[in-house]
């Protein structure tokens, strides 16, 4: 059975491309509403390809994103 998911947040991320000061981002978001659910499907896009002129082209040229938890409350 395939499962339906309906969009209920998004969440902007404000770090610029070019900040390159190690940190910890914690991206959350309120719910206007209750929201009953089964299953919670997260969704997280990639910057694409860099730019030349970041640090990390020279490797391969790919962004990536690294998630280490996902907390609901």
């Amino acid at each position: 059975m395939e499962k339906k998911f309906e969009s209920v947040a998004t969440v902007d991320n404000t770090v610029k491309p070019d900040d390159y000061t190690a940190q910890i981002k914690n991206f959350e978001t309120t719910l206007k509403k209750t929201v009953a659910a089964r299953y919670v499907k997260v969704s997280a896009k990639n910057f694409g390809k860099l730019p030349q002129w970041h640090q990390g082209y020279p490797f391969n040229g790919d962004a990536y994103i690294f998630v280490d938890e996902i907390n609901f409350k």
